[in-house]
């Protein structure tokens, strides 16, 4: 019997648009032995198209991606099962190398035509042992007293001003009125942050039951209890919003360039120092941003599946459509490359596995598409990105070297 649901995500990945969650879902039904003649089937077809009509790769370039990705592939400690194919569709297979990237290695790559440089192998090159990032923060009281999250017991954390601050199994930081609304209203505001190193992620939960999801090298800096005419928190680097509503409180974020104001609604805003770009991206609900710059009247009201970008040298807004999955990967444990410069890559690898990079060679023009789990081994992401061609790695210690 026909699997619809096969066909439709194996075509879906074809075109490049899956979500993350499809493309593994569409790795377990071919790894299902019920599927095996209609998965047959879908790959003689995506030879045929690419094989014959616009082949991704040359043959000898489609060989060597294809002993990648089967290498991955066998490396794999899960329990799925990997489809096997006899050695006389073995050319067949090759010209669909680029199917397999999606298949065997949970990723699809897109790379330009290169000249591959004489390297080290690349067992002797990426070598490590660097684990990825995990749930861990410092939690900054009022008062100046700082607790590592990652070190405490589940429970009860502290308590401020009427609000009980706990911490779940789940790795998050949950407040709590534990007093009358009335006592915690007559009481003076205070604050807390938390902050998460390179290599650290978490999730907290505000007195209004507004969540927020922290990424690495962050910080957010908020009242313990809202008590006054707005739900104003600052954030430095990224976070994913799901604000609770309150028509009577606006919420709104302050962070480099900008104010986001919101009454409930779900969005991200990228705003680390190091990049040249804060961006704020809606998922759902209505957002308003304005610019903190020269121009303070500069605004822009934003819809679901829009951006908006402000360049850090200046306070005009550029409003966007954009693929909202991109924005969110790394809360989802992705990384999501959609066509992006080497060096915003390797940021993002440098503050979720808490390492240093360095350029040797020029590289300035080198874009991937694609995308990786977040959880697997610096070394595991490093191979998979030097399936492209586009850049090769080299690990000393903490630090990674980028090379043409």
């Amino acid at each position: 019997m026909l699997n619809t649901k096969l066909n439709h995500l194996f075509w879906l990945c074809i075109a490049n648009e899956a979500s993350a969650a499809e493309r593994e879902e569409l790795l377990l039904l071919m790894a299902d032995e019920r599927n095996e003649d209609q998965v047959n089937e879908l790959l003689d077809e995506a030879w045929k198209d690419y094989g014959y009509v616009n082949p991704v790769f040359g043959q000898e370039k489609s060989e060597e991606i294809l002993n990648n990705v089967l290498n991955i592939a066998n490396s794999d400690q899960s329990n799925v099962k990997y489809l096997s194919f006899t050695k006389t569709a073995w050319g067949r297979m090759a010209a669909a190398a680029s199917v397999l990237l999606i298949l065997s290695a949970g990723l699809y790559f897109h790379a330009k035509t290169y000249q591959k440089p004489s390297l080290p192998s690349q067992s002797s090159r990426l070598k490590s042992n660097i684990v990825p990032g995990s749930d861990k923060a410092i939690l900054v009281l009022a008062n100046g007293s700082k607790i590592a999250l990652d070190d405490v017991s589940n429970g009860e954390v502290a308590k401020q001003t009427g609000v009980k601050i706990s911490k779940t199994k789940h790795g998050q930081l949950i407040y709590t009125v534990a007093q009358s609304g009335n006592t915690v209203l007559n009481r003076a505001t205070t604050y807390n942050t938390v902050e998460t190193p390179r290599g650290g992620q978490y999730e907290i939960e505000l007195t209004d039951g507004t969540k927020v999801w922290l990424n690495s090298a962050s910080s957010l800096h908020y009242p313990t209890a809202f008590t006054g005419s707005e739900r104003k928190v600052e954030l430095i680097g990224e976070a994913y919003f799901e604000v609770a509503k309150n028509k009577k409180l606006p919420f709104r974020v302050v962070s480099r360039n900008q104010i986001v104001e919101v009454m409930g609604t779900h969005f991200n805003i990228n705003s680390y120092a190091d990049e040249t770009k804060t961006k704020t991206t809606l998922l759902q609900g209505l957002v308003k941003v304005t610019g903190t710059g020269t121009d303070t009247h500069n605004s822009a009201i934003l819809k679901p599946g829009q951006q908006s970008i402000i360049k850090h040298c200046s306070s005009d807004i550029q409003v966007e459509d954009v693929g909202v999955e991109d924005a969110v990967a790394w809360k989802n444990g992705y990384f999501m490359f959609p066509n992006e410069h080497i060096k915003t890559i390797m940021r993002e690898i440098s503050r979720w596995y808490d390492v240093d990079i360095e350029y040797s060679g020029d590289v300035s023009h080198k874009t991937i598409w694609g995308s990786v789990s977040k959880f697997k081994n610096v070394a595991e992401v490093l191979k998979m990105l030097e399936l492209t061609g586009c850049v090769h790695f080299k690990i000393e210690g903490r630090r990674i070297i980028v090379m043409p």
